[in-house]
């Protein structure tokens, strides 16, 4: 009779396991991209299997030239500060400003009691920074895992010919100089194995990888991984 007590005491409430339930499946929805509006019931949320969870940085209310820009037209945050880990994560830390893809590949906007917040997977984490004032500045982007920061060498504005090229015609940049490189990428014992490139490595990337970051020298960046990496030169 106590066995069966103790276990009647630990089974929650039938509007309790649903509760549990109904939470589990919103942030099972993680990843597919989808804006999902938390019940007004919850007032907190925490993360799991490896995932964090972000309030991103202010969109943008003007350009670089100081013009208003019309809210359907303000960019997409890439930055924000992390409020939450969940169970398992290991490159970011509670506090630390994280910067992310600009087209939310592996995020899922949440709004929960009116505020807009993002979960998202570590692994989708491109990088940290010192500080989320710091979105403009590509050069300071730590890398996670085995990502690595280059910065790109410029490519030809004009044609064999002597020709101003537009900006559709010009060949998109493959090669640059790493100037920071990550951890590696972490095994199911959580150590890190060292990436094969290091800072002031001369290399050749993917075109199509990673996403062309502006840093505050007005030089360009990317972040790409290490299998992006085709050969160092």
């Amino acid at each position: 009779t106590t066995r069966a007590s103790r276990t009647v005491r630990r089974i929650a409430p039938p509007s309790r396991r649903r509760e549990r339930y109904e939470m589990r499946r919103i942030m099972a929805m993680a990843g597919r991209g989808e804006a999902v509006a938390i019940p007004s019931r919850f007032t907190q949320m925490k993360p799991e299997g490896g995932r964090i969870l972000v309030k991103p940085q202010e969109a943008a209310a003007t350009t670089r030239g100081g013009l208003l820009l019309p809210s359907d037209a303000a960019p997409r945050p890439t930055c924000g500060c992390v409020l939450s880990v969940g169970g398992g994560t290991s490159a970011v830390k509670d506090g630390q400003a994280v910067i992310y893809s600009k087209f939310g590949l592996g995020c899922l906007d949440v709004e929960l009691q009116g505020e807009s917040y993002l979960l998202m997977r570590e692994q989708d984490v491109m990088g940290t920074l010192p500080n989320v004032e710091d979105a403009d500045d590509a050069s300071k982007i730590e890398p996670t895992f085995d990502r690595v920061l280059v910065k790109v060498d410029p490519v030809s504005e004009t044609s064999s010919g002597g020709l101003v090229l537009p900006e559709s015609a010009k060949e998109k940049p493959s090669a640059g100089t790493v100037v920071r490189a990550g951890p590696g990428k972490e095994d199911e014992d959580g150590d890190f194995k060292p990436i094969n490139v290091a800072q002031g490595d001369r290399v050749m990337y993917f075109k199509y990888a990673g996403e062309i970051l502006k840093g505050a020298d007005g030089e360009d960046y990317v972040v790409v991984r290490e299998r992006d990496v085709l050969c160092k030169f």
